[in-house]
């Protein structure tokens, strides 16, 4: 969520890189996904171990709290490589999102040279 020129970054809550189950007025969200190598170098892999027809929506911030990408995916395509080459380093903040909104992932990120 941007507003302007700031964002909300949700609290961290931790993790091994494994979507957990969430909950929604709509019900129970449940699908696992990899975030691999973290830390990363060139590319940062997810793996989803779900397909369907659901689309989810990931945003990825820096240290600072800027939204430095964006993007929406379906579970259909397994998984998704992301070019991390002109990222600086650092440590990275990646939540994904359901199609209502719901958080179902929240995970640290580091890329090194």
């Amino acid at each position: 969520m941007v507003l302007g020129n700031s964002c909300y970054i949700p609290p961290y809550y931790g993790g091994s890189g494994t979507l957990r189950r969430a909950e929604s007025n709509q019900g129970k969200i449940e699908c696992s996904l990899r975030f691999y190598p973290n830390p990363c170098q060139d590319y940062l892999i997810f793996q989803l171990n779900e397909k369907s027809k659901d689309y989810y929506n990931f945003m990825m911030y820096d240290e600072l709290g800027r939204l430095v990408s964006a993007e929406t995916f379906s579970t259909l395509l397994g998984q998704i490589m992301l070019d991390m080459s002109s990222y600086p380093s650092g440590i990275y903040q990646v939540i994904v999102y359901s199609a209502t909104d719901v958080i179902i992932a929240h995970e640290k990120v580091i890329k090194t040279e």
